[in-house]
């Protein structure tokens, strides 16, 4: 057609008002002339920096609702290199626009998945610039690829990080990769995703994922009355109540609970450092009660 009469760069379609170039690419992509939109797109968000992430957003989402995998992912990782140049203060509408291209990446068909992820790895790393945990939507995001890549130890850190809203999705990921468990490792692993939540300061999130634990059946993720299920619910009640003494006591008295799972002993630890000041137990303690909280 006329519309696509252009040189193999795509240089042709741009011309005029942005929104008028928008809509010849756009049209360019139904009429299947993906090369010539997709140079057009990225020459478009060049001539037009401050509108390049509507630019790439758009041209992305377009090509990955045609099945055109390669180009939507390529346009979707300049939206991220232009964000993380630009958008250093990662506002909503950028936030936005990243979710709009990571709803296309999911529906874009066999074989995304892993572009998916990259993508979102990108996209939460941008939302971490000067040093804070990142956006939790994205980290809900990206746990969610990595547990539909079959990554669940890299799934876990980022649900751990994302909002109280996802603690039922963060259970249901733990059932779901856990029905070949015994019932000692799937409570062994509830306690380590309650406890990462924790640790990363997420507390509410990790209040309402130990009720998600204790709640669950089919199969039964946390007994509440049981060892594991009292020592969770009274180390969140001491973390909530900044107790150090209390902490101390929990510490000791389910030694045998923590102290041979190297990873749950390594959070009881890092709670220990970040929620009272507590020291970890020196080497060759007897008990691990005996260390005190600094200072004293």
């Amino acid at each position: 057609s006329e519309l696509c009469a252009m040189s193999a760069g795509g240089e042709g379609l741009v011309g005029g008002t942005m929104e008028e170039t928008l809509q010849r690419l756009n049209q360019c992509v139904q009429d299947a002339k993906y090369f010539e939109a997709r140079e057009g797109y990225k020459t478009l968000a060049q001539q037009h920096q401050p509108d390049a992430a509507e630019v790439l957003c758009s041209g992305a989402v377009a090509m990955l609702a045609h099945r055109q995998g390669e180009e939507g992912f390529e346009l979707g990782m300049l939206l991220m290199d232009h964000l993380a140049a630009v958008d250093h203060d990662v506002s909503d509408r950028s936030v936005r626009r990243v979710h709009e291209v990571s709803d296309a990446l999911r529906g874009g068909g066999e074989g995304m998945c892993r572009r998916h992820v990259k993508f979102l790895r990108a996209a939460v790393k941008w939302s971490q610039k000067g040093g804070v945990q990142g956006d939790e939507g994205l980290h809900l995001l990206l746990a969610m690829g990595h547990e539909a890549a079959g990554e669940l130890a890299l799934a876990l850190p980022h649900y751990a990080r994302s909002g109280t809203d996802a603690a039922s999705s963060f259970a249901t990921a733990l059932v779901s990769n856990s029905m070949r468990m015994t019932t000692d490792e799937r409570e062994l692993l509830a306690l380590r995703a309650v406890f990462l939540s924790l640790n990363v300061g997420r507390i509410d999130l990790a209040e309402a994922l130990h009720k998600c634990c204790c709640a669950s059946t089919q199969p039964n993720l946390l007994d509440a009355e049981g060892v594991r299920g009292n020592f969770c619910r009274q180390m969140l009640a001491a973390c909530r109540r900044r107790a150090p003494p209390l902490f101390l006591m929990l510490r000791s008295t389910y030694h045998k609970v923590h102290s041979t799972e190297p990873t749950l002993r390594e959070a009881v630890e890092r709670i220990g450092e970040s929620y009272f000041g507590v020291a970890a137990p020196r080497v060759g303690s007897k008990r691990a009660g005996e260390a005190s909280p600094r200072g004293d």
